[in-house]
């Protein structure tokens, strides 16, 4: 059954923001069941596998404290046994009051049934266990199946690994190393996700087949667990006897190598306070006179860091960096894997799928890798076809898959698909007042791109919103959220004038390793993972923020994409940039228009710019956007918009609003001081002459009568406001 620590893998994989708890192992179980064992468990007692995941669901999103007791309890059940799925149910069973247990059977779960289809899949006894009582095992090979698997077995025997794709190259370079008299160790660097795991297991169908020239076919290659090495282990020296009983074994069955993944965990592993020996410093002298062939595998980063910063130990190894492979071998390696897919989903899985999955996961993926991308898009889609009974993969599951796993939409737009495409100038231009020019240049690069007409290497729309002061260049750009989106806080405001000092950078991507702050993600990279369908990135005056904002900027501009100080690929492709400067002002405007017109002397606004911003930020923007200064009838407008918006409000309240709205926008348009400010001021007039007055006027009002109070040109009975006729 399967293993604890492929079960907290899953689990880890499908929760990456939480910690494992006894739900989640569950859950990530049922949805990720290799080879369906939970299920053939589970459904003889009354329960399938989605209804576990429903019962469950909320339990996952609210750990308990009883959870870390459950999780103990199933460890401490295992006693000197691998803890397995098994032990994790039985757990489940032994504490039927317990709020998950209680759920399960809520579910469907008959306790009595999944006991006994418990103890007929009861695990063996370890290998530790045989030989306590008496039974003989093969003293060189039990440690090293106790603490890990034999590849060459597991491909010979089981022919695990035959859906795997041929990599000559990285092979031929591997086995070089390891044939080599001194340093035969080689080490496989390269970034989560392009395949150094499966080179080995690669490595271990090749020598099992005898494919591999000067290694013997009968070398053995034997994966050990640094985990399973350091569990359990409770006093000084056990550690030390399991690597040296591991040691031993590989010497006796030479020849045999030894494979160590998540090779930077040998540096401090077993190491206590004040004793200098780890599993570094422990297999260091068998490297150095080549009695052990070692492979290990690991990021680069973690290889540099960890083991490369020993000059001892990093000698003894040979780096080898495997790179994300190229468009050519990625086809390969996903079209051989999908085959194995597609006889383990019982589905037919064409070719021109498979190419589309890889086409897809390039450019919504970006981040991740090939080919585990999209082997794993593959792999889902095909679960999900499964579960809809089709016998058919296309490429419609691929999207649904991917939107799921993105949080956005991928489909082409189809029908009604594209009315809110249309009618997003109509509610633009309803909410943002006397910019219609603007709207329609903004809309029209929108449209473009989200119709995939544009460049698949930009974002969704790059603007620079332009003009005086209070004229609604904010205000577009929050509208855009919410019209665009479909929520008010699809939106990130970063006000400038907060990122004006040096290394005003590192607030939004994060500090470099090794500065104070660097475990934190900076601002605007927390906020792209926590919206990854896309929204608005509002830079608002970006003239105030320092010049390296504008240089960090370049980036998402030309491409769509920025790196965090962690070196992590955000895509902000989904996402519209808005930038907004308050650089052209009234008197620039009043000099003559701007753009084409019939007056003799026009202004071009890239050219007023200049002295701001240099010449390469401003080529990488869609549009510069100009906002007109308003005119009196725009500020009435807008003036009549927010009066609107305060009556909604009061109708919530109870207080009912009656009145001619026209004639009182005119009146309160006439009060602000000065028009240089735009409708700035427009709101905060709203406040003091209707909301403050109405609110002070409730207050006087009894239960049993009305209250008249007279303000101004205003009076209010009873919470209804009416103008007085003049």
């Amino acid at each position: 059954m399967i293993e604890w620590e492929q079960l907290n893998r899953i689990a880890r994989e499908r929760f990456p923001d939480a910690r494992p708890t006894v739900p989640m192992l569950l859950a990530a179980w049922a949805e990720h069941d290799p080879d369906g064992e939970l299920a053939r468990v589970i459904e003889p007692a009354g329960l399938t596998s989605a209804a576990l995941v429903g019962a469950l669901h909320g339990l996952v999103d609210r750990p308990s404290a009883d959870d870390s007791q459950l999780m103990t309890d199933c460890i401490m059940s295992a006693s000197d046994e691998h803890v397995t799925g098994w032990h994790l149910l039985k757990t489940v069973c032994n504490h039927p009051e317990h709020h998950v247990t209680r759920a399960l059977v809520d579910a469907g779960l008959r306790l009595s049934d999944l006991r006994k289809a418990l103890e007929e899949k009861k695990p063996q006894p370890a290998l530790a266990s045989l030989a306590h009582h008496g039974i003989a095992v093969d003293s060189n090979v039990s440690p090293l199946l106790k603490y890990g698997r034999n590849l060459t077995a597991l491909a010979k025997e089981e022919g695990l690994f035959d859906s795997y794709c041929d990599r000559p190259e990285e092979l031929e370079a591997m086995t070089t190393i390891l044939m080599r008299m001194e340093r035969g160790n080689p080490a496989l660097t390269g970034e989560a996700g392009v395949g150094k795991t499966a080179l080995v297991e690669l490595l271990a169908r090749e020598v099992a087949a005898g494919r591999v020239g000067g290694i013997a076919p009968e070398t053995r290659i034997f994966e050990i667990s640094i985990g399973k090495l350091v569990a359990g282990t409770k006093y000084r020296g056990e550690f030390e006897a399991r690597i040296d009983e591991i040691v031993q074994a590989v010497l006796k069955c030479l020849p045999a190598f030894l494979f160590l993944d998540e090779a930077h965990l040998l540096f401090g592993t077993g190491r206590a306070e004040g004793a200098p020996m780890d599993m570094a410093n422990f297999l260091k002298p068998f490297l150095a006179r080549g009695d052990l062939r070692v492979i290990a595998a690991t990021t680069a980063d973690e290889f540099n860091r960890y083991i490369a910063q020993d000059e001892a130990l990093g000698r003894r190894f040979e780096e080898i960096r495997i790179p994300e492979p190229d468009p050519e071998l990625t086809s390969r390696m996903v079209l051989s894997r999908s085959r194995a897919l597609a006889k383990y989903h019982s589905l037919e899985i064409a070719e021109s799928v498979v190419s589309r999955a890889i086409e897809l996961t390039n450019e919504h993926l970006p981040q991740k890798l090939q080919p585990y991308k999209s082997i794993d898009l593959v792999d889902t889609a095909s679960a999900k076809a499964r579960q809809a009974g089709e016998g058919v993969l296309t490429e419609e599951i691929l999207l649904q898959v991917l939107a799921k796993t993105t949080g956005r939409p991928l489909s082409e737009l189809k029908g009604n698909d594209r009315k809110p495409l249309r009618d997003l100038a109509t509610s633009l231009k309803k909410r943002v007042i006397g910019q219609d020019v603007a709207i329609d240049k903004v809309v029209a690069t929108i449209v473009k791109q989200r119709q995939k007409l544009g460049s698949a290497e930009r974002n969704l729309g790059t603007f620079l919103f332009v003009g005086p002061t209070g004229v609604g260049k904010t205000e577009m750009a929050k509208q855009l959220a919410s019209q665009f989106y479909g929520k008010d806080k699809k939106i990130l405001i970063l006000d400038m004038a907060e990122y004006s000092d040096w290394g005003a950078t590192n607030k939004l991507i994060g500090s470099p390793a090794g500065f104070v702050g660097s475990e934190n993600e900076g601002v605007l990279i927390r906020w792209l993972q926590n919206n990854p369908s896309g929204g608005v990135l509002l830079y608002d005056e970006i003239e105030k923020g320092h010049s390296q904002i504008r240089n960090l900027l370049l980036g998402i501009l030309d491409n769509g994409r920025i790196r965090s100080a962690r070196g992590k690929v955000m895509d902000c492709r989904h996402c519209v940039v808005v930038l907004t400067s308050n650089a052209i002002t009234s008197d620039d405007l009043a000099k003559g228009p701007l753009g084409f017109g019939e007056t003799k002397r026009n202004i071009d606004p890239a050219e007023l710019l200049t002295k701001d911003f240099p010449s390469e930020f401003l080529g990488r923007l869609d549009d510069i956007v100009l906002f007109n200064a308003l005119g009196p009838d725009e500020i009435r407008r807008i003036v009549k918009l927010r009066l609107g918006e305060a009556t909604e409000r009061m109708k919530k309240r109870g207080i009912m609003l009656r009145c001619d709205l026209d004639r009182l926008a005119k009146h309160l348009a006439s009060q602000l001081k000065t028009s240089k400010s735009g409708a700035r001021g427009v709101e905060r007039l709203v406040e003091k002459k209707v909301l403050d007055p109405v609110a002070l006027a409730t207050l006087r009002v009894d239960d049993a009568g009305e209250l008249e109070a007279e303000i101004g040109d205003e009076f209010y009975i009873h919470g209804e406001i009416h103008i007085r006729s003049t």
